[in-house]
C-alpha cells in the first residue's frame, strides 16, 4: 500500500470502485455455503497535467456469505438450551466475529446480539432463536478525523429443531485516506493484492459452531480474478479483485 500526506484530491482515474454483488437463490440444498468478496486499491490523486500528478491508494471492498446446515443425529443444536450466555463463533478465512476488537479476539454470545429472538410454544417450548449482530464501530465523518459509530456490516444466524442458517455481510478495508479508519478485515481477497495471476485451487475456510458442542467448518474451493493496473501518475499500482465461491459443509 502506498501511503502519503494527501494534497487535493483529485478523481482524475481510470479506475472506479467495484460494487461486490452477490446473488442468493431462495431455494438452497440440505448443506451449502455461497461467498463473494469485492477488493479494490482506490486512489486519490493530486496534480495536473502540465506539473504530473501523483497519487496513493487505500483498500476498500465489500463481502457475503451464506449458509444452510440441516442436522443430523452427529451434530445438532438442542435449541432448549440455548440461552444469552450461549457462545457463537463464526470465521471467514481472515475476518472473524468477536467481541472485543481484532487486538483481543473473544466470542460473542446471543446476548451480544442487537437483536435477538426466542420462539416458543407451549407443547415444544423454545423451538427456534434469531440473533442479528449489527457490526458498528467508531469512523470519521469529517476532514478532522472526528469519528462516530458507524455500520460496518450485519450478521444474521437463525437456528430452529432442523437446521442453522447464517449470513454476513460487511465493508471491508479502510473508509479514507486521511484518517486511516480501519473497517472489518478482508476475509480472502486481501491476499491475492498486486498478484496479476491470481491462484488456481484457492480455498477460503469457512467455520460456524454455537455452544460447547455444536461446529462446522469446511474449506470452500474459490475462484481468484486480479488486475493490476497503473494509477493516473503512470507509477502507483492499484489492484482490483474479486473472490466467489458456492459449496458444501
Amino acid at each position: 500500500m502506498n501511503r502519503m500526506k494527501p494534497k487535493t484530491a483529485l478523481m482524475a482515474m481510470s479506475i472506479s470502485v467495484i460494487s461486490s454483488v452477490l446473488t442468493i437463490t431462495a431455494a438452497w440444498a440440505a448443506d451449502s455455503v455461497t461467498f463473494s468478496e469485492s477488493y479494490l486499491d482506490k486512489a486519490v490523486c493530486s496534480g495536473d497535467k502540465a506539473d504530473g500528478y501523483m497519487c496513493e491508494t487505500y483498500p476498500t471492498g465489500k463481502f457475503s456469505l451464506k449458509a444452510n446446515f440441516s442436522f443430523g443425529p452427529s451434530n445438532t443444536i438442542d435449541v432448549a438450551t440455548l440461552n444469552t450466555n450461549t457462545a457463537v463463533s463464526i470465521a471467514i478465512g481472515g475476518w472473524t466475529l468477536d467481541a472485543a476488537g481484532e487486538d483481543n479476539p473473544a466470542y460473542y454470545t446471543l446476548g451480544d446480539a442487537t437483536t435477538l429472538k426466542f420462539k416458543a410454544s407451549a407443547k415444544k417450548g423454545t423451538n427456534s432463536v434469531t440473533a442479528t449482530f449489527l457490526l458498528i464501530d467508531d469512523v470519521a465523518y469529517d476532514a478532522d478525523c472526528d469519528t462516530a459509530p458507524k455500520l460496518e456490516g450485519q450478521v444474521t444466524l437463525t437456528i430452529n429443531q432442523t437446521e442453522l442458517t447464517a449470513s454476513v455481510s460487511a465493508n471491508t478495508g479502510e473508509d479514507n485516506l486521511r484518517c486511516q479508519d480501519d473497517l472489518e478485515s478482508s476475509p480472502d481477497a486481501s491476499n491475492f493484492d498486486y498478484d496479476p495471476t491470481g491462484l488456481t485451487n484457492a480455498t477460503v475456510t469457512v467455520s460456524i459452531s454455537v455452544g460447547q458442542t455444536f461446529s462446522i467448518s469446511t474449506d470452500l474451493a474459490v475462484d481468484v480474478n486480479v488486475l493490476t493496473v497503473t494509477t493516473i501518475d503512470g507509477d502507483t499500482q492499484a489492484s482490483r479483485i474479486s473472490v466467489k465461491g458456492s459449496g458444501a459443509f
